[in-house]
């Protein structure tokens, strides 16, 4: 791998997360004025209809066609079951904390490898796994005095996030990019509109404008990451999504004025500590290669 298409693909993955940040806080901010469902349509209806226009303008109808539609609804399922989770727990918890929840998905795709996938791991693995788990447990603080149960949305949403990243894995490398990017979303918007209906509540135009905004931006995160996996493979990309933390905390911070526990920042470290520590035994392989060729 040519290490300047490296730090492209590393370019838009920094950018994607920090997006990916400003949906969820403008998701945020909307379910204080709005029900979570109608938030969670919005973004699902509006950036279907950006990417439905781009991947007709790229590759005409060829996006409507798909040989495994199984598995694109499986797929479309986890990541619209996930968001809800997330949106959920986002309109009762701070961004940072739910952002740094959702992160231990990491962790669990290890899991799910190895019960479903049949992965081996071994003890470096395990113990990185282990401590997954400790950061996550200092984040949410189960039976803890002042623990917010809302914190346990963004955790199901993590497992399911997982699953959606593990289905992901199986259209990874096929003819059918174009249908894999329209199905992320359009399954979960006619599904929406439907469960929308009784609901629903006539937004402001300032709500409606943001409504806009979170599906659009949405679609803008998507693309930066599709286009970024041209320029470097997934599993090389993945912790500089890690970035969206960051964003999430300053956004938290300065946006709505939370403050951070130790326990979170502390948690927050571990959990994206172990997660690169599970990238690194993945790729220590590939690594020495790919350094070796941004050399000048």
């Amino acid at each position: 791998m040519n290490g300047n298409r490296l730090i492209v693909g590393i370019v838009l993955t920094v950018f994607a997360g920090t997006v990916f940040s400003a949906m969820d806080a403008g998701a945020k901010y909307l379910t204080l004025h709005l029900p979570v469902l109608q938030v969670v349509w919005g973004r699902y209806v509006f950036q279907t209809l950006l990417m439905s226009g781009y991947l007709a303008a790229t590759t005409g109808p060829r996006f409507l066609k798909t040989r495994r539609p199984v598995l694109h609804l499986l797929r479309g399922m986890t990541l619209l079951g996930a968001t809800l989770l997330m949106y959920i727990g986002l309109s009762r918890v701070s961004l940072a904390d739910a952002t740094s929840v959702m992160f231990f998905s990491p962790i669990i795709i290890t899991i799910l490898s190895v019960l479903f996938l049949k992965e081996t791991i071994g003890l470096h693995r395990i113990l990185a796994v282990v401590a997954g788990f400790l950061g996550v447990l200092l984040i949410v603080r189960p039976g803890a005095s002042g623990t917010d149960p809302y914190l346990f949305f963004p955790l199901a949403a993590a497992v399911l996030n997982a699953v959606y990243m593990l289905l992901t894995r199986q259209l990874a490398g096929s003819d059918e990019a174009p249908a894999t990017q329209f199905n992320t979303t359009a399954v979960g918007a006619l599904i929406l509109t439907v469960l929308v209906v009784p609901q629903w509540q006539t937004p402001s135009a300032t709500h409606f404008a943001l409504l806009v905004f979170v599906g659009c931006v949405g679609a803008i995160g998507h693309f930066s990451l599709v286009v970024g996996f041209r320029y470097a493979s997934a599993s090389l990309l993945s912790p500089f999504l890690y970035s969206q933390v960051l964003s999430a905390t300053a956004i938290s911070l300065l946006l709505f004025g939370d403050h951070l526990r130790w326990t979170t920042l502390v948690g927050t470290a571990i959990l994206i500590a172990s997660g690169l520590y599970i990238w690194w035994r993945e790729n220590r392989r590939v690594l020495p290669a790919v350094v070796e060729t941004t050399d000048p």
